[in-house]
């Protein structure tokens, strides 16, 4: 694939559609499509309190 190539991914279920950007060899989503796929990607982890992280 060419570099800036755009490719319209569809899920198995057919209830979502994603546009993947190829960029220097790999395959590119924004943070709202990652959590589209992964409903926890859009978790920013720095909010946690820090005690819950044990440091």
């Amino acid at each position: 694939m060419a570099d800036n190539t755009l490719i319209l991914y569809t899920t198995s279920d057919g209830l979502s559609q994603f546009i993947l950007r190829e960029l220097g060899g790999q395959l590119w989503l924004t943070q709202a499509e990652m959590a589209g796929l992964y409903p926890y990607a859009a978790i920013r982890y720095p909010v946690y309190p820090r005690h819950l992280l044990g440091k």
